[in-house]
């Protein structure tokens, strides 16, 4: 042992030390200054314990003050003196190694706080008999070790929460979230996207360049890798929300979703992978599609209403000026009638009491043309509904098959007329000459719009009325109905418009009076029914 080190032992064990330290004394001493270092030492032969300035200061006790044993466990932590207690035994054991370490608290003497402190040190054995004779080490502040392990721990513990935290989000997340790689991998799945996707195959790239993703966008565009959230956000991109629909290459199902994802960074801001959700708006989508052809239906409905109401009005405001022009027809020709009964009375006392034949020719002229007046009178009496009529049962079918003969022979070859008749057809109640002139009128109507000829049908049925559609509808009940029919040049719009109005024709000048419909659409109002017509240009 060097001369330094036994002196530097010495002075450990309490001896006296020379009146002048030696160079390496120094150094030594400077060196456990500068480490913060406090020696102790025990010498077990003569039972004395010897600490230096800094081991006492580290008790917060001053540098002439006595220590010992007891005094010294006296003011270890409770919590920590078991272990201080086994360690020196360890040391002190001779089968061991004699080394000793511990760390530890002790309570200070100066403000009764703890402090943590380590030591480490040796026990020195005599070889013939194993005692320990000496027990010397080093005791050093660990506080701030200590400090910075418990923030650490603290941190740690901290990290520990918000990972559980931040994993308990992502297990119970509603919306479905899974990661990828910087490479386009999918490397996890919450169980959200898990249960929406029992193979969680997110965009990623596999080796046959396939993604189980490819839908197509809502332009109708087929949605490639690239455009995926996923890969895009690999490149640095942020999508808020894709709506895309998708169908399965196995099942062919086809379903709407929408997906978003946000690239991952590091400290660096470099991206190491991707972070996408995805979430099932199908039933969404779905309801949104039902309420636009709701919508749409509900527009269409409202529309075929607001076409109906135009039509119920433009036949209500039809009828009324019909009724207008039946009344003012009305008059007129009750008035007309009353001056053709007078001339026709006095032209027939003048013809009785003319001698010249030359005289006569013309009077009769005179009173023919009256006598047309008159029937020209009668037929704007119909119209007005102040024709006289008897009405009486008849036989719908009876009168029709009647006519059937008749009217082939007027209309002329080139028409065709046929009958369908129901057999379990009702008696009517109405005038049987005015409805046999109006069947006739009706279809020389029909032949005069086939000059090339074409087909007749007359029909007759029972029909059970619900309520009014137009204005001048019969009421709820039972009817029975005739339908007369051909395969003509057929009416505009315009000219349905004004069928009914009396003078109204679309022949030339000369070929018609225009009080066909009008007298048949009397007859069928003053007999409580009700009349209609259809046509289409070219279809009869």
């Amino acid at each position: 042992m060097t001369t330094a080190w036994s002196r530097w032992v010495a002075r450990l064990l309490g001896r006296r030390p020379t009146p002048a330290l030696e160079p390496a004394d120094e150094d030594h001493r400077l060196v456990l200054e500068a480490a913060g270092l406090g020696t102790w030492a025990y010498d077990f032969r003569t039972q004395v314990l010897t600490w230096d300035m800094h081991s006492k200061a580290f008790l917060g006790l001053p540098p002439d003050a006595p220590v010992n044993g007891e005094m010294f466990f006296a003011r270890v932590h409770p919590d920590d003196r078991e272990a201080l207690l086994a360690a020196r035994r360890a040391a002190l054991d001779p089968t061991g190694r004699g080394e000793f370490r511990a760390e530890y608290r002790v309570i200070s003497f100066a403000d009764n706080q703890p402090r943590w402190l380590a030591s480490f040190g040796r026990a020195f054995f005599d070889p013939a008999t194993r005692r320990c004779t000496r027990f010397i080490g080093v005791a050093f502040d660990i506080g701030a070790r200590k400090r910075a392990e418990g923030e650490r721990e603290q941190l740690l513990a901290q990290l520990a929460a918000e990972r559980a935290r931040v994993t308990a989000l992502f297990e119970h997340l509603p919306i479905a979230v899974g990661f990828h790689d910087i490479d386009g991998r999918f490397i996890q799945a919450n169980p959200a996207l898990r249960q929406l996707v029992p193979n969680a195959a997110l965009p990623s790239r596999d080796p046959s360049g396939r993604s189980e993703w490819l839908g197509f966008a809502p332009d109708g565009r087929r949605l490639e890798l690239p455009e995926v959230p996923a890969a895009r956000a690999l490149r640095g991109e942020t999508v808020a929300g894709l709506e895309f629909l998708h169908r399965q290459f196995d099942s062919g199902e086809e379903r709407w979703w929408r997906v978003g994802a946000v690239p991952m960074r590091d400290a660096d801001a470099a991206i190491t992978g991707a972070l996408a959700f995805l979430v099932d708006i199908d039933r969404e989508k779905r309801a949104e599609a039902a309420l636009r052809r709701l919508n749409e239906e509900l527009e269409q409905r409202v529309a075929l209403a607001v076409a109906e109401r135009l039509k119920a009005e433009a036949s209500l405001h039809q009828a009324q000026k019909i009724e207008a022009i039946g009344l003012l027809t009305g008059g007129v020709a009750h008035d007309f009638n009353n001056l053709l009964t007078a001339i026709l009375g006095n032209l027939e006392l003048v013809e009785m009491r003319l001698a010249d034949d030359r005289l006569r020719r013309p009077v009769e002229a005179a009173i023919r043309s009256a006598e047309r007046g008159a029937r020209l009178i009668e037929q704007l009496l119909a119209f007005s509904r102040r024709q006289h009529l008897t009405p009486q049962p008849v036989d719908l079918n009876a009168a029709v098959a009647g006519m059937s003969e008749m009217l082939k022979r007027t209309l002329g070859g080139t028409v065709d007329v046929r009958t369908e008749l129901a057999p379990d057809a009702w008696a009517a109640l109405i005038d049987p000459t005015q409805l046999e002139l109006a069947l006739l009128n009706l279809a020389i109507n029909a032949r005069d719009a086939m000059p090339l000829g074409g087909s007749l049908v007359i029909e007759t049925r029972n029909v059970a009325a619900g309520a009014p559609r137009r204005p001048d509808d019969v009421g709820p009940g039972d009817y029975v109905a005739v339908a007369v029919s051909d395969t003509g040049e057929g009416m505009t719009d315009e000219v349905l418009a004004h069928a009914f109005e009396p003078f109204f024709t679309t022949k030339e000048v000369g070929k018609g009076s225009g009080l066909g419909l009008s007298q048949v659409y009397g007859l069928v109002k003053q007999s409580g029914g009700s009349i209609a017509l259809t046509s289409q240009r070219g279809r009869g």
